[in-house]
C-alpha cells in the first residue's frame, strides 16, 4: 500500500541503516526483512526500526539476522518493541517448528537482550571479538499436533 512504499522510501534515505544492503541480502538468501513505523508529527509514517530475520526449518531455529533502530530514536523503546514482536511471533509456531530464536549481539547490546531471557551460547565458535552469540528457547503458545 502507499503507506508502506512511504515508509520504504524513507527508510531508504537513512544512510546508517543500510537497508538496501538488508534488502539485497535477503533476496539472496530467502529472508524477511520487516519494518516498524511510528507515527510522525506530520501524520505519517516515519521508520521506528527493521529486522532481517529468518526461519531455519531444519534446525527448528528463528534467526534474527539485524536489528536496527535509529540512532535518534534510541532509548525510546523501539528495541524493545522489535524484540518482542520476534518473540511473540515465535511463540505462535509450535516448538516443533520453532525451538529457539537466535541472534548475534554486538558486546555492548548483550545485557539489552539479557532481559528478555537470552543466553550467551558461550561456545569458542560463536565468539567474535564484537559479538556474542545468543539464544532464547521459544516459549510457544501452540500445542503440538498430536
Amino acid at each position: 500500500d502507499a503507506s508502506s512504499e512511504a515508509l520504504m522510501k524513507k527508510a531508504l534515505e537513512i544512510e546508517s541503516c543500510h537497508l538496501a544492503y538488508w534488502i539485497d541480502r535477503s533476496r539472496d538468501e530467502g529472508w524477511q526483512v520487516t519494518l516498524f513505523g511510528k507515527g510522525g508529527p506530520d501524520g505519517n509514517q516515519e521508520l521506528a526500526g527493521f529486522l532481517c530475520h529468518h526461519m531455519i526449518k531444519q534446525l527448528a531455529e528463528f534467526k534474527v539476522e539485524f536489528v536496527f533502530v535509529p540512532d535518534w530514536l534510541r532509548g525510546g523503546g523501539y528495541g524493545k518493541r522489535l524484540v518482542r514482536w520476534v518473540i511473540d511471533r515465535a511463540a505462535h509456531m509450535p516448538k516443533s517448528a520453532c525451538s529457539w530464536i537466535s541472534l548475534s549481539a554486538v558486546d555492548e547490546r548483550v545485557s539489552f537482550y539479557e532481559q528478555f531471557g537470552f543466553v550467551d551460547l558461550d561456545s569458542s565458535e560463536s565468539k567474535s571479538e564484537e559479538q556474542t552469540w545468543m539464544e532464547l528457547e521459544n516459549r510457544s503458545l501452540v500445542p503440538e499436533d498430536e
